[in-house]
C-alpha cells in the first residue's frame, strides 16, 4: 500500500514539473530583453512603472503597426 501512495505523490511530482517547464518555454515575457534604446516605429504612452522585484523605472512605447510594447529601462535618477 505504501508503494502505491510514494508511486501516486512521484507521479503527480513529475507532472507538476513538466507543467513547469512548459510555461517557462511559453511565458514570452521571460525572454523580453528590453534595453535602454527605443526603436525605430515606437511611441510613448506616458506610462512609467516601477518593477516591484529589481525596484527600476521603467517607461513604456507601443509600435502601432504590430501592437508591440517595449519597457524602457530608465536612469535611477533622484
Amino acid at each position: 500500500m505504501w508503494k502505491g501512495i510514494v508511486a501516486y505523490f512521484c507521479v503527480q511530482i513529475i507532472i507538476f514539473l513538466i507543467i513547469l517547464l512548459i510555461a517557462k518555454r511559453k511565458d514570452k515575457r521571460l525572454q523580453d530583453n528590453h534595453g535602454t534604446e527605443v526603436p525605430n516605429g515606437y511611441l510613448f504612452t506616458g506610462e512609467v512603472y516601477f518593477d516591484p522585484t529589481t525596484r527600476e523605472k521603467y517607461e513604456v512605447y507601443y509600435n502601432k503597426m504590430d501592437g508591440k510594447r517595449f519597457h524602457k529601462k530608465c536612469s535611477n535618477e533622484k
